[in-house]
């Protein structure tokens, strides 16, 4: 008897942002859902109907469900990428949480609309901060023999930090200086690794998404 999957409507902005994970666990497994991309206004009209008043939602067999890595998590249950080791899982659920850390320090600086102040807080953020966070990511990382995060494995956590390195590469954090991703040769692999998948590039070609 063929596994039947839940019914799954995935919403968002149309960008890659917190969704971009989600999205790609799902297109990487053959897993069909509605890929639902709402703009600024389409929002805004429908805020108060969401979980939180925030996107991205999981709609599951009717239910809406919110938090992107929480999300992320539950695809990967259903895709096999989040382990079911508990160590192993730990593992992802750390890294997942630090990428967190480092995308919330990029939030305040995309947004602000004073050109001068912008200035400052870039040049902090591309001379300082993000450069010892990725440092610290990159040191944990290379704790691991293997391309990935559990490696040989790809997880969850890979593509998280693929879409991470993605968008530090794209025009999307123009504002940035971001010269210190060079230097992260294990995060470097693991963007490689994902971005050369046949159904990521199947997926970029498709949507052009970074």
């Amino acid at each position: 008897m063929p596994h039947t999957h839940p019914q799954l409507k995935l919403t968002y902005f149309p960008i890659p942002g917190r969704a971009e994970l989600i999205r790609l666990l799902l297109y990487i497994h053959d897993i069909p859902f509605k890929d639902e991309r709402l703009t600024m206004e389409m929002f805004l009209r429908r805020k108060a109907e969401f979980p939180f008043e925030q996107m991205p939602t999981l709609t599951i067999d009717g239910v809406e469900y919110a938090q992107s890595h929480c999300l992320a998590r539950y695809v990967g249950k259903l895709t096999g990428m989040y382990p079911s080791n508990p160590l192993d899982a730990l593992r992802v659920d750390e890294i997942l949480a630090f990428e967190d850390d480092i995308v919330k320090t990029t939030v305040a600086v995309v947004y602000e609309k004073d050109v001068v102040r912008q200035k400052t807080m870039a040049t902090e953020l591309s001379q300082t901060t993000l450069p010892k966070l990725f440092g610290l990511l990159e040191k944990r990382i290379a704790m691991t023999k293997g391309v990935f995060v559990l490696g040989e494995t790809m997880s969850i956590t890979d593509i998280a930090l693929y879409a991470l390195m993605a968008t530090f590469k794209s025009s999307r954090l123009s504002v940035l200086d971001t010269h210190f991703i060079d230097k992260c040769a294990h995060l470097r692999a693991i963007h490689d690794a994902v971005r050369d998948h046949p159904k990521v590039q199947s997926w970029n070609a498709k949507y052009n998404a970074y």
